[in-house]
């Protein structure tokens, strides 16, 4: 019967008997009002919610809040629903997700909603249901309002330390001597997210002798952060331990400071002399000459790193920034900063400082810099302090290979941490280091590279013209592979 009433209509509209047949179908099938999307139901909110306020550190006060979803699931499977909670002022909005297995029919999915702080009642908004490919089932922009709550906590605690720690030291190469030393700091985390930990090591008379940082994506509970403190640190700074583990700093996201501890732990009773000799040679490499025009100069450190308990780690001390011992001259702006030296003008971009990492599956740098007031050269400060920060996590492509990259470092002097996860199997990782600047000469000149911090790895320099506009009478470079 459906046969014969799509070609009465084709007869009744005198469709050109030169449209192909598809086209005649698809134009009939349209105007009857056929539909080509598939009538089969799918998964949706069933229009059911109960919230509970939660006390996560049972200090009486409600910190979190659960948010009960109900959804009929046409099929066994996983799903995943996301939603925003906001307060009845606007002036906070939290955001949740959570991906689980529902089974057929009706079920529930659980939002958990933390740091809520403000007392009233809060609005489910933006409430979005996605199967497990990504696809959206369902989207409600506005989809529950709570009751109201009075006991809510100004200030909820976020993240803690436990106050359990744990070192131990690492002779990867099995030479009698150790590459780091390894404290595990317990923390309880009451809200997922990205976590940082920092802290120093003191020896017996309160001095300085290393630093660390650790940084990652953590869920809920309970868990464990380690602070691998460099062997060859250790080693030059010739104390014996027990060391103390102070200035600890457990921040969240956006660097807010969640907990402090001045004096958190003291180690065992290592020598010194049981640390590996550091591998960083102090020297500078000179380039000289005369000429006219831009170059782009690219200093390349290449070394090996050792994959422990499935992570890497690897620590640059005493680094300089522009790498240069010559006198040169500073001037600033909110484009960078620019050097001037006798017969060289370094203008403030690119001042590229980029790190690759391979066989990995992420990549973090921790930089701890020296501030004050700056003269003449990288190497006179005045009114020193410490200022510690860490780059956005780089996850690595389909190949393992990630890359961090910073192009508005300031003038100074740097220690860095280079840390990840290695990729599975992994025994080595390889770390390309890669610092660009632009020279733009005019005369005789005279640069001192300075490399003092980096390790002993393969170096080498690309000196290349730019816009074809160099011109270079002599050249002289020491101590480095060149290439043009």
């Amino acid at each position: 019967m459906a046969a014969i009433k799509v070609r009465k209509r084709c007869k009744d509209f005198r469709i050109c008997g030169l449209c192909p047949a598809w086209m005649t179908c698809f134009i009939l099938l349209a105007f009857i009002g056929v539909s080509f999307a598939s009538d089969e139901p799918q998964s949706s909110f069933s229009g059911l919610y109960k919230s509970d306020a939660i006390d996560l550190d049972k200090d009486g006060l409600y910190d979190s809040m659960d948010v009960a979803v109900g959804a009929n699931a046409v099929a066994s499977g996983y799903y995943e629903v996301t939603g925003d909670l906001q307060d009845q002022n606007g002036s906070e909005t939290h955001l949740a997700s959570n991906r689980t297995y529902l089974t057929l029919g009706a079920d529930t999915l659980i939002l958990r909603f933390y740091g809520l702080c403000h007392p009233g009642a809060f609005y489910l908004r933006n409430l979005t249901l996605r199967d497990d490919s990504g696809r959206i089932l369902e989207h409600l922009d506005e989809a529950y309002t709570t009751p109201k709550y009075t006991i809510l906590d100004p200030i909820p605690e976020i993240a803690k330390l436990t106050g359990d720690y744990k070192d131990h030291a690492t002779d990867a190469n099995g030479d009698g001597r150790y590459e780091d030393l390894t404290i595990d700091v317990e923390v309880y985390l009451f809200s997922p997210g990205q976590y940082t930990l920092t802290g120093y090591l003191y020896d017996q008379n309160g001095s300085d002798v290393a630093w660390s940082i650790d940084s990652r994506d953590l869920d809920a509970g309970e868990t464990l952060m380690h602070l691998r403190f460099d062997g060859g640190t250790i080693r030059e700074h010739e104390a014996n331990g027990p060391y103390r583990l102070g200035n600890l700093f457990l921040s969240g996201r956006n660097w807010t400071i969640d907990e402090f501890a001045r004096n958190a732990y003291n180690t065992s009773a290592y020598k010194f002399v049981d640390f590996a000799e550091p591998l960083r040679p102090m020297y500078e490499k000179y380039i000289s000459g005369v000429g006219k025009g831009e170059l782009a100069l690219t200093v390349i450190i290449k070394q090996k790193v050792p994959v422990r308990s499935g992570a890497f780690s690897f620590d640059i001390s005493g680094i300089n920034i522009p790498p240069i011992s010559t006198p040169l001259a500073v001037k600033s702006s909110k484009l960078g900063y620019s050097y001037n030296l006798t017969g060289i003008y370094m203008p403030s971009k690119p001042n590229n400082f980029t790190v690759t990492a391979s066989s990995v599956k992420n990549l973090n740098i921790g930089l701890k810099k020296l501030q004050g007031s700056y003269e003449n050269s990288s190497m006179i400060w005045k009114g020193k302090y410490t200022r510690i920060w860490i780059t956005t996590q780089a996850e690595a492509d389909k190949n393992g290979t990630a890359t961090a990259m910073s192009d508005l470092l300031s003038p100074g002097n740097y220690d860095a941490k280079i840390f990840g996860d290695a990729a599975k199997n992994t025994s080595e990782v390889d770390l390309t280091m890669r610092l660009e600047k632009k020279l733009m000469i005019d005369g005789r000149f005279s640069l001192a590279i300075n490399t003092s911090g980096f390790p002993a790895g393969d170096y080498a320099m690309i000196a290349r013209a730019l816009n074809g506009s160099f011109c270079m009478d002599e050249m002289a470079v020491e101590g480095l592979s060149m290439e043009d």
